[in-house]
């Protein structure tokens, strides 16, 4: 267990659970997790496009008085228009942060639980797990640096306990260890990438592929005139990615799979809400078109002209009355 990590982390392992309960199979339980998570985080999702599209009506006022106060923005009187055009557009500063860090502990828990099965989706003892990961080092089997049942990764462990079932039969039976299932689409997803022509070394390429995707589409929609111009766009664009690309390459290809699928969904909701949440913006004024001494005196000479026609029509139909 994690300590105060485990009030978020036990209800999220409940959700593996029931996932897991129902198809019985990690990969596709995770799937299904990835989904019914992306689903529970929705409202967070809606609350934070609405506030970006706030910001981006009040974007051209901001900007104005940015220029306005252009070497002067410490002035108080900036500072108090600024909260002027917050309130008039509906938009608080925090609105877009707010759901992003009540996300965040969130997605670590995720993360944790699908690293951490024993501990969440089977919720078996650090006892129970300690006396599993010294029974598989007792075959021989070594982790390398990860020299306790702390450090290994539970994915790596549980492929060798299900490989040395029955050597391991007894402390199987000891700590109620039930089993879970790893192989997805010909797959073992405690497997970690091997530089070997195998699937397992293309895994995390889409993985990183579909992180770049993420960010793409994300800065496409998001991103204002001056955002697309601020210098640092570039770099960000491939930031995640390269770190996607590097710890695909670090753990199981479980992880991969998860980032694939949450990634896809990630992209699919950013282009619904953009599609679906419309900020309503107020047309611009029309400017009334001047006009010149000639035209003023055309436009009068053609009233005149079309009063006299209307009277000499009414003119006529009463005689003929």
């Amino acid at each position: 267990m994690n300590g105060i990590f485990d009030i978020i982390n036990v209800p999220i392992g409940m959700i593996l659970r029931l996932c897991y309960a129902l198809v019985q199979n990690y990969g596709v339980a995770i799937l299904l997790f990835a989904l019914v998570t992306k689903i529970c985080l929705l409202p967070l999702g809606i609350k934070s496009e609405k506030g970006r599209r706030k910001m981006m009506k009040a974007q051209p006022r901001i900007q104005q008085l940015q220029q306005k106060y252009k070497n002067n923005t410490r002035d108080p009187k900036y500072q108090e228009e600024m909260q002027r055009i917050y309130t008039e557009e509906g938009y608080s500063p925090t609105s877009g942060c707010l759901p992003q860090l009540i996300q965040l502990p969130l997605i670590l828990s995720l993360w944790t639980n699908i690293r951490q099965p024993l501990t969440y989706l089977l919720d078996m003892s650090a006892a129970n797990i300690e006396k599993l990961f010294n029974a598989v080092t007792n075959l021989g089997i070594s982790y390398g640096d990860k020299i306790t049942y702390q450090t290994v990764n539970q994915l790596t462990l549980i492929k060798d306990i299900n490989a040395h079932s029955d050597a391991l039969s007894g402390v199987i039976a000891e700590t109620g260890y039930k089993g879970i299932n790893l192989n997805f689409l010909g797959l073992n997803l405690g497997d970690t990438p091997e530089f070997t022509w195998t699937i397992t070394v293309i895994l995390p390429i889409p993985a990183a592929l579909s992180s770049l995707a993420v960010t793409i589409v994300s800065q496409k929609i998001n991103q204002t005139d001056s955002a697309a111009k601020a210098p640092g766009m570039n770099a960000m664009l491939y930031i995640m990615p390269v770190i996607t690309l590097f710890l695909g390459y670090t753990f199981q290809i479980g992880i991969c799979i998860y980032w694939i699928f949450t990634n896809i969904l990630t992209i699919i909701q950013t282009v619904l809400l953009a599609k679906l949440i419309k900020e309503k913006v107020p047309e611009k004024p029309v400017k009334e078109k001047k006009l010149n001494y000639n035209q003023i005196q055309k436009m009068e000479r053609l009233k005149k002209e079309e009063d006299s026609a209307k009277l000499n029509g009414e003119d006529v139909n009463e005689e003929n009355k």
